[in-house]
Parts: C-alpha cells; structure tokens; sequence
C-alpha cells in the first residue's frame, strides 16, 4: 500500500514537470521580439508617446526603428511637445524641432499638442503643412501666440473637432472667428491667464452665436451671468459636458438650475458654491422621470 502511493506521488511529480516545461515553452513561442512587429504597428504605438521620448529614447534604439521614425508619416500624425527649462539646452530650439516633426508627418498630422513654446510662426507651419486635416488643436501657456496669429489661421481649420487653449491670451473677437471657421467643432476648452485684463462679460454670448454643434463646453477663470448661460443652453442643444467649476457665477437662477440638471446628461460642473443649488435640482429631476 505504502509502495503503491509512493509511486503514484512521484509520477505525479513528473508529470507536473514535464507540465511546467510544456508551459513555459509555450511563453517563450507567444513572446515576440518588438524589433519583429510589423512597420505600421511599431509607428501606431510610437505616435502615443510624447515627441521627445520618441527622439530620445525609440530611434536610438536600433536602425531599423530610427528609419521607422524618420520616414514614417504615421508616428507623427499625433504630435505632444511639451517645453522644460532645459529642453532647448538639450533638444536646441522647441520650435525648430516641432516644425521638422510637421514636415515629417508628410500632410497625415491630426492631433497637436503645445505647451509653452508656441508662436505664430508655428501655428502657420501647422496649417501649411498639414492638409487642413488638423482634427485637435491643444495651446497651453502660449504668450507668443496673439489673436492675429489665431486669426489668420483660423480658415485653415475646417476639420478642427476639439479645441484647447489655455493659460493663452484670446479676445471674445477671435474667438467668434474661430467659431465661424470650424463648423464641425464639437469641444471647446478655454482658460484664461489669472492677470489677464478687460472684460469677458462677451465670451457666453460669442460661444452661443457661432458655436451652436459643441457637445462639451469647460470654461477657466471666467466672469459669466445666468443670461450667458442660457443662451449657451438654448443655443448649444447638443451640450452634455459643462465644467464652470473654475469660473465665477453670482447665483444661479432657479429655472435656469433645473435646466442644466435636465440638459447636461454627462458631466455638470458648476462653481464650488453653486453645486448644492444644482444637487437639489439634480434630485428634483430625478424624482419626476421616476
């Protein structure tokens, strides 16, 4: 009995090995090495990366992924340059490079993202060699860039979908501009720079007027009235995303409150003293679907 179960434990045993050695060569079969992915795949994940890991890490690779990002128009059809300290000590000028990224996208640039270097100069070089195809513009902390650059860009833009500006300098005159020039705009993101001077009481009612198909609306450091706000509403019927929260509104009218709660299906965000008023009405509508 004792010799029995003794032998029927140690081929167990063998079995479990020879188990383990049949897995592991089965993971070493699925394990594939990076360097044998197909070209198009290798550039789709390099487009995901912010621009200066790509130069400074991807193409020191090996030659065959530096060609990859020289010569592939795909890596570059999402470009994320953001400026450091010490980026242009190491990298030489932001601009420069970015503008030598643009021509490398060969027209398929779709999505831009620049943060603290961008001038009019560049904004043009987008444009121009771009196509028109650009479908997401994102400007952060950009003094360089005035409203006659965006101006007399804005024409160029008549696929932009999603728009981004912030930390920027933008009168509610450019801003109607750019809402003439993109039709097919459906998010829209401003902030203002904290000791940007003169009015912004115009800005509601510009976004109202020539911005009518937006889906998502988050306003920064802006002054707003409930009459701006409910041209937004009524004009704006596709809203489902609204993030005041960051803006200041002196009270907000009761109507006006169960509005918002009825419309915005998404995300409502309202400044801090202002989310008790909406979480009321919030409920309110709740209880009268049910």
């Amino acid at each position: 009995m004792g010799r029995s179960s003794y032998k029927t434990t140690q081929h167990c045993r063998k079995r479990r090995f020879s188990d383990t050695q049949e897995y592991c060569g089965e993971q070493k079969r699925a394990c594939r090495n990076w360097l044998d992915l197909p070209e198009d795949l290798t550039a789709s994940i390099f487009s995901r990366l912010k621009a200066t890991e790509i130069l400074h890490d991807c193409q020191l690779v090996c030659k065959r992924w530096l060609k990859i990002c020289k010569v592939n128009p795909l890596v570059w059809r999402t470009i994320d340059m953001d400026h450091h300290l010490l980026d242009d000590f190491i990298y030489g000028s932001m601009e420069h490079m970015c503008r030598d990224l643009i021509d490398r996208s060969c027209g398929s640039l779709v999505d831009i993202n620049v943060v603290r270097f961008g001038t009019d100069r560049l904004l043009k070089s987008i444009t121009d060699s771009s196509s028109c195809g650009i479908r997401r513009l994102r400007l952060e902390d950009c003094p360089a860039i005035t409203d006659e650059g965006l101006c007399g860009v804005a024409s160029k833009f008549a696929r932009l979908k999603e728009l981004d500006i912030s930390e920027c300098f933008l009168s509610y005159k450019t801003l109607e501009v750019i809402g003439r020039s993109c039709p097919l705009l459906v998010s829209l993101k401003l902030k203002r720079r904290f000791n940007e001077r003169g009015s912004n009481s115009m800005y509601g009612y510009t976004i109202a007027r020539n911005m009518r198909g937006l889906h998502s609306l988050s306003l920064s450091k802006f002054n707003l009235t409930n009459d701006e706000l409910r041209k937004i509403l009524e004009s704006c019927l596709g809203l489902e995303t609204l993030d005041l929260g960051e803006s200041f509104l002196p009270y907000l009218e009761e109507d006006l409150g169960r509005r918002c709660a009825e419309q915005i299906r998404k995300k409502l965000e309202l400044p801090y003293r202002l989310n008790y008023d909406i979480e009321k009405y919030l409920s309110q509508v709740t209880n009268n679907k049910s």
